[in-house]
C-alpha cells in the first residue's frame, strides 16, 4: 500500500484550487469552472488530503488561504 506522499498530485484538483484562490470564493470558482460548488469543495478536500495540508481556512469568511495554500497558489501556476 502506498503512502499518502507517494501519490501524484491530481492536476484537475490543483486547477480547481488555483481557480478558488484567484476568484476568492468556492461559488465563484464553481461558476467559472462550470461545476457545482459541492464538486469544487470535494476536489479541494481531496487535494488537501493527498498533500497532507490544509489549504483553505474554512472557519473564516470571506474565504482565506492558509500559509500553505498561499504558497501553493503563488507557485503552482506553471504546472
Amino acid at each position: 500500500m502506498s503512502k499518502q506522499s507517494d501519490r501524484p498530485v491530481d492536476l484537475y484538483q490543483l486547477d480547481v484550487f488555483l481557480t478558488i484562490a484567484s476568484m476568492g470564493s468556492m461559488s465563484a470558482a464553481a461558476g467559472v469552472l462550470g461545476i457545482s460548488q459541492s464538486a469544487v469543495s470535494q476536489a479541494t478536500a481531496q487535494l488537501e488530503q493527498s498533500l497532507g495540508l490544509v489549504l483553505i481556512d474554512r472557519a473564516r469568511r470571506p474565504l482565506s488561504l492558509t500559509s500553505a495554500g498561499l504558497y501553493i497558489s503563488q507557485n503552482a501556476e506553471p504546472l
